[in-house]
């Protein structure tokens, strides 16, 4: 998010994020050590899909964040000055927009990599080539080299470490065995999350 928030003042225009990502940003931003997008930013706004019923936290961004909402109706009148944020969900919304000439898609999420992935890309790519948007594929994946993992977290000298996002939790037990605060062992628990362990 901060990165089309820069792209976006950098090329003079606004981002509208999605209800649900104003709700995540306003929660985020309570955290003091984070330094997400600001919704009461001038430049940002926050994009309303068009739908009868609302959530409650719905709802409530609405009547926050007033003065900042803009909805398909509102959208396609202010289009030189827009980043619009839509998920492949949200494409329906593209009917009432209308995307001018000349305007594309970025895609950053990770390439799809099952069945049910491929068909939604391909639903995707359907919807672009209807409305004759080229797509922009970039995406930083949060998985990091396992060289660089090692390095990281000897530089954070962490007490313990606990894999928790992996398939094979032994084998990463087995790499980190030379961890300063580690002497090599590692015990498998019941929940088949290994610990490293400093006795």
């Amino acid at each position: 998010m901060n990165s089309f928030f820069r792209i976006a003042k950098k090329n003079g225009r606004c981002p509208a994020v999605s209800l649900r990502q104003a709700c995540l940003l306003e929660a985020l931003r309570t955290d003091r050590g984070s330094s997400v997008l600001n919704l009461n930013d001038k430049n940002v706004l926050i994009f309303r899909k068009s739908k009868e019923r609302r959530d409650k936290w719905e709802s409530q961004v609405l009547e926050q964040y007033a003065g900042k909402v803009i909805d398909v109706f509102e959208a396609p009148k202010q289009q030189c000055r827009v980043v619009l944020g839509l998920s492949p969900y949200d494409f329906e919304e593209l009917v009432e927009i209308q995307p001018q000439a000349g305007s594309c898609y970025v895609l950053s999420a990770s390439e799809p990599f099952n069945e049910e992935m491929e068909i939604d890309f391909k639903r995707l790519a359907n919807w672009l080539d209807h409305y004759g948007l080229p797509q922009y594929h970039v995406h930083v994946s949060g998985h990091i080299i396992p060289l660089q993992l090692k390095s990281l977290l000897k530089e954070m000298d962490a007490a313990k470490v606990f894999p928790i996002h992996t398939e094979n939790a032994e084998l990463f037990g087995r790499f980190m065995r030379d961890y300063p605060r580690n002497r090599g062992t590692y015990r498998k628990h019941t929940d088949n999350t290994t610990r490293t362990s400093n006795t």
